[in-house]
């Protein structure tokens, strides 16, 4: 199994890979690709899916509501991160 945190996780079935981020701390079965027209293996591949245990996602730090308190609640996070969006939500996993 691999480590990883969500959005640094992503799959490449034509390579079979799995591309992480290696600060991760959720680990992360592989998953193995299927071709198209195999059955067999189009079923293996939903069952390790189904199987796959996975964390239940975090609550946001963001409001989404339209209000002004939703508005500065939501400035006053991006503020903290210099209004660096993807680095809310690399600290945000979930």
């Amino acid at each position: 199994s691999r480590s990883f945190q969500p959005p640094c996780v992503y799959y490449c079935p034509r390579a079979n890979t799995v591309y992480y981020c290696p600060r991760a701390n959720i680990t992360f079965p592989v998953i193995r690709g299927f071709h198209p027209g195999d059955r067999a293996g189009f079923f293996e591949t939903v069952k390790q899916v189904a199987a796959t245990e996975v964390p239940a996602p975090k609550a946001s730090p963001f409001r989404f509501e339209f209000s002004a308190e939703a508005a500065d609640h939501n400035t006053t996070i991006l503020e903290r991160y210099d209004f660096d969006l993807a680095k809310v939500i690399d600290d945000s996993p979930g």
